[in-house]
């Protein structure tokens, strides 16, 4: 991320980042809020637009989404 909001930064572009948010650990709702907030953070550091997109799935009893 760090990379590539560099370079978003130096060429004019801006950024999306996509967060899959599984559920499937105790630590998943941490996570999708860690990455919001990296995507913030890097927003306001190199003065760019990041889309973050935290997109929720769930798997069926056998274990596909």
């Amino acid at each position: 991320m760090h990379a590539a909001a560099k370079y978003c930064s130096l060429s004019g572009h801006n950024l999306r980042a996509i967060h899959v948010h599984h559920g499937l650990s105790e630590n998943a709702d941490a996570w999708a809020k860690q990455a919001n907030g990296l995507c913030e953070h890097l927003s306001q550091k190199f003065s760019i637009t990041i889309d973050c997109i935290v997109e929720n799935v769930t798997l069926n009893q056998h274990g596909k989404s």
